[in-house]
This record gives structure tokens, C-alpha cells and sequence, in this order.
């Protein structure tokens, strides 16, 4: 929800702060995608821990992108 609103607040309105707390939001989110990557893959650590790593690099990666817009 917060990473909803922060690209709807920063693309509509201009708003770069507006990032601030959508990366609250993707924050939160990164949790929850850690544990069903860890799920989705047995629990194998040495394959999860990569994975979980790229997919919030990549989630913070396209938030900074956002930002510069």
C-alpha cells in the first residue's frame, strides 16, 4: 500500500519526498518476500539467500529509479 501510493504521489504530483515513504512500504515488504522465497525453495538457505537478495536489490534499485524520474 505505502509503495502504492509513493509512485502515484511521485509521478502524479511531482513529489520526490513522496519516495520517502513508498520505500517504507517496500521496506516492509521485503520481509514477507524473504520468507516465501525461503518457502518457495525448501528452505535451502545457500539458494534463498541469493535470490532474496537480487529481488530486493532489484525492488530498491527501481525505487531509486523512480525518484530520479
Amino acid at each position: 500500500m505505502y509503495g502504492v501510493l509513493g509512485i502515484v504521489f511521485s509521478l502524479a504530483l511531482g513529489w520526490k519526498t513522496s519516495v520517502a515513504f513508498g520505500v517504507t512500504g517496500v521496506l516492509w515488504a521485503i520481509g514477507p518476500m524473504i520468507i516465501t522465497i525461503r518457502e518457495l525453495t525448501g528452505g535451502k538457505n545457500t539458494l534463498s539467500v541469493p535470490l532474496a537478495t537480487a529481488v530486493g536489490a532489484v525492488v530498491l534499485i527501481s525505487w531509486s529509479v523512480f525518484g530520479n524520474l
